[in-house]
């Protein structure tokens, strides 16, 4: 997995724990998300600000690199 398929996979679980996180959470909705997730240019901007905020210091913390 490189870092560009990890930040969309982190995008994805962002989306994932919204609400009542993965239990509120509709198989369509789940798959939607993730084929967005996946195969959007820009994936950060499946996120709105303070989810955006989440990835941002998710980023800061951990700095992935090439896995």
């Amino acid at each position: 997995m490189n870092k560009d398929e990890l930040i969309r996979l982190v995008v994805f679980c962002i989306l994932m724990q919204n609400g009542e996180g993965i239990i509120g959470k509709s198989p369509g909705y789940i798959v939607e998300k993730f084929k967005s997730s996946m195969n959007t240019l820009f994936p950060e901007n499946l996120l709105d600000e303070p989810n955006k905020k989440k990835l941002i210091e998710w980023l800061a913390t951990w700095e992935p690199e090439e896995i």
